[in-house]
């Protein structure tokens, strides 16, 4: 009697599993956290195992399976390196799959000097990640450092990466703020006029100006300011010292020199000293009166003194007075004998034609007048005689 091979039926599961595993990483590389999205499927079958041979047959109740693509979400700040995983179909026989997406910090924008350093105090600008696409960002924009300009365009202006994850430099120049400046200058001349003690006594100045003009630059990183001048330097008048009557000044001249916009003043003084007189002064102390030179007699037997009879070259005085003459009326006057004038004869007339006698109160007689003038003339040439005897 002919034999079959002896099935046994029986069951069978096959689970799968598709797991996605998002990995972050720092700017450095270093996996700072994971987590990670399953999607599991199970397989049904019937089995028959043939007891002869130990073959099992399945019959599945699916052949195969589509696990469900994966997105990759959004995480601001990062960028994936997937926009989406999973999805494949898998059987049975091979029901697990797995994928890994890595999320990297985003790229900056880095504002760089001219040697490409980093900018010193000036944050990055990371870039946005982009929200309908992982893995990519939105274009940067060049951003406004204060004290620094852009080498090329200007703040806002849109930054593209070339890798979103990679920071993009963004070269500045200093920022040079332009302006004006005036440096005003002045060659002061001081004229100082003293009297002949030194004491100032006043004063007087004359003033020249002038004026340099500036175009500025102004670094406003280093504060620096660097100067265009309109004008290098400028030269002064000479001034030629005035004279005044009176007075000596101790300078010819001055002034007249070449001035720069650092250095614009210039001051000079010249004094103006007054001259002092050659006028003698009154001296202090009066002079004394000399002392009378004694009398010497001469006698007429000395031959070296011819004038003999004679006081030091004078006249002896007579031991007896001699009569003077009856003076005589001319008609200017009366004269003495020995010349001298008296009077004129009108005032002569006068006096005696007013007098009156004492008693009867009548007119002297011309006689009478002629009288008491001959004693006037006696008395004043006793008087001279006298003078002259005390004066030597």
């Amino acid at each position: 009697m002919p034999y079959d091979h002896t099935e046994t039926p029986g069951t069978v599961k096959s689970e799968g599993k598709q797991t996605v595993t998002y990995v972050y990483k720092d700017k450095d590389g270093k996996v700072v956290k994971t987590k990670k999205v399953e999607e599991g499927t199970t397989f049904t079958g019937k089995t028959s195992k043939d007891e002869v041979t130990g073959k099992t047959t399945t019959t599945w109740d699916q052949k195969d399976h589509k696990y469900n693509e994966v997105t990759t979400p959004v995480e601001p700040g990062y960028t994936a390196d997937k926009k989406s995983v999973g999805g494949e179909t898998v059987t049975p026989a091979d029901p697990n799959r797995s994928y890994t997406v890595v999320y990297t910090p985003n790229g900056s924008v880095v504002p760089v000097d001219p040697n490409g350093n980093p900018i010193p105090n000036t944050p990055s600008v990371p870039y946005e990640t982009d929200p309908k696409d992982p893995t990519k960002v939105v274009n940067g924009k060049v951003p406004e450092v204060p004290s620094w300009t852009p080498k090329n365009g200007k703040p806002g202006d849109p930054v593209v990466p070339t890798d979103p994850s990679k920071d993009t430099k963004v070269p500045y120049d200093h920022t040079e703020t332009p302006g004006t400046v005036k440096s005003e200058g002045k060659q002061t001349v001081t004229y100082v006029y003293k009297d002949k003690d030194g004491k100032v006594v006043k004063t007087k100045k004359v003033e020249e100006g002038t004026t340099f003009t500036g175009k500025t630059s102004k670094d406003e990183v280093t504060g620096k300011t660097t100067t265009t001048w309109d004008q290098k330097d400028h030269k002064y008048t000479e001034v030629t010292t005035p004279v005044e009557p009176g007075y000596t000044a101790d300078k010819q001249s001055v002034g007249g020199e070449t001035v720069t916009p650092d250095d614009p003043n210039r001051s000079y003084t010249v004094t103006y000293t007054q001259i002092k007189s050659d006028k003698p002064t009154t001296p202090e102390t009066k002079p004394t009166k000399p002392k009378a030179k004694p009398l010497v007699r001469k006698t007429k037997s000395d031959p070296a003194h011819p004038n003999a009879g004679q006081l030091n070259g004078h006249a002896k005085t007579p031991s007896e007075p001699v009569t003077p003459g009856t003076p005589t009326l001319n008609g200017a006057g009366l004269t003495n004998a020995d010349g001298n004038g008296i009077g004129s004869a009108n005032s002569v007339k006068t006096a005696a034609g007013d007098a009156k006698l004492p008693q009867t109160g009548a007119k002297e007689s011309p006689a009478a007048v002629a009288a008491g003038l001959i004693a006037l003339g006696m008395s004043a040439s006793l008087g001279l005689a006298s003078l002259r005897k005390k004066r030597h």
